[in-house]
């Protein structure tokens, strides 16, 4: 029996789970909530899968679970093994390591990338006006982050080095929109060889290409 994922295969935070069942070839099967007529917002919803009425939820027979990066690390321990992808390695410093790039992720590139994703491509979506004063505002700010991701990613392919883990999946989603809404010049500036080198290595990767498809 396949695991259960509540959510939408276009929404960010689910993609990013769809990303590693795949690199893992682990088959979810996706229960598509309507999200327009605000069913994650229902009583019945959030009583009995996620209190704060946002998605994705993991279901795996009696047991639930909630936030996309716990989803994603639940699958990969699950899953992973000898003959997969080794998405979070066993050594305890480079599991530390993948740790490490994820809070970065949720803290500085979340704080511009995916804000700027929310103004660019959200907004639309719900019908709202994109503040373009905020827009050049985390643009800024994104290209200062990439400066320093630039500096962290010299010599690597990957955040880990040679290998493509959990660590890279994290930043597709948003990473993904905010290349397609107007970032594009900033990942692959001359600048920032670095971060254009493990973009392009991790946004092609057929895991992640596979996701974006459907």
């Amino acid at each position: 029996m396949a695991i259960k994922v509540i959510g939408s295969a276009r929404a960010t935070c689910t993609q990013r789970i769809i990303a590693v069942a795949k690199a893992l070839n682990v088959d979810l099967e996706i229960e598509t909530l309507d999200m327009a007529n605000r069913a994650h917002k229902s009583p019945e919803y959030i009583k009995n899968y996620q209190p704060f009425g946002r998605i994705p939820v993991l279901v795996d027979g009696d047991f639930q679970l909630f936030e996309s990066r716990a989803i994603c690390r639940y699958l990969v321990h699950k899953y992973q093994n000898k003959d997969t992808i080794q998405l979070i390695p066993e050594d305890l410093q480079q599991s530390s390591l993948i740790e490490q790039y994820i809070s970065v992720e949720m803290s500085e590139w979340g704080t511009c990338i995916d804000k700027y994703v929310y103004e660019t491509v959200f907004k639309k979506m719900f019908g709202l006006t994109p503040d373009e004063e905020k827009i050049a505002e985390l643009r800024k700010a994104a290209e200062q982050v990439l400066d320093v991701y630039n500096q962290m990613l010299e010599g690597k392919d990957y955040l880990l080095g040679d290998k493509y883990t959990l660590a890279d999946i994290c930043h597709l989603p948003y990473g993904q929109h905010a290349y397609n809404a107007g970032l594009a010049d900033v990942f692959d500036a001359p600048s920032r060889p670095n971060v254009a080198r493990w973009w392009k290595n991790i946004s092609s990767q057929p895991s992640w290409q596979a996701t974006i498809a459907n």
